[in-house]
């Protein structure tokens, strides 16, 4: 059968746009399949294992009645993403008060003034809790005790 030209003309053009739509559309699929692959490397973990507590801030703030540390949390696993809306904070002293920082939106910073009215030598037990988003909860614990004077011991020189 014999094809005229405008005829031709119309198929070959057809042709053009359905090998470039086709090219067009594999490479979006594969630009797709990319992004997926970075957000899978940069997505963070937003599941709390669980961690460490640990005082932090100005070493001179005694365990003492009264006075306020400031404590961090480091959860597990490294690198997860916590949110100060999901955490809660307490003490084994009902009197304790504590305070999650204000300036932080992990939730991971936290000031306890401890109760002044506390019989010393102090222990306290601190518990961070954080509500993942699965409903899973992770719990930290950590126990911090008044250091007494020293008295006693040996000393030697260190070369």
């Amino acid at each position: 059968m014999y094809e005229g030209r405008e005829e031709h003309k119309e198929r070959l053009e057809d042709e053009r746009e359905r090998k470039f739509e086709k090219e067009v559309r594999e490479k979006l699929e594969r630009q797709e399949e990319l992004l997926e692959e970075i957000l899978e490397d940069v997505k963070p973990s937003h599941t709390v294992t669980g961690g460490q507590i640990r005082e932090i801030g100005n070493p001179m703030i005694a365990l003492k009645p009264g006075n306020s540390p400031v404590f961090a949390v480091a959860p597990l696993p490294a690198g997860v993403k916590t949110f100060a809306a999901q955490v809660a904070i307490s003490s084994a002293n009902i009197n304790d008060v504590l305070v999650l920082d204000p300036t932080d939106p992990t939730g991971q910073k936290f000031t306890v003034t401890i109760d002044p009215v506390a019989t010393e030598p102090i222990t306290m037990e601190l518990t961070w809790t954080y509500t993942n988003t699965d409903g899973s909860v992770a719990t930290v614990t950590g126990t911090f005790s008044e250091v007494l004077d020293v008295t006693g011991g040996t000393m030697s020189q260190v070369a």
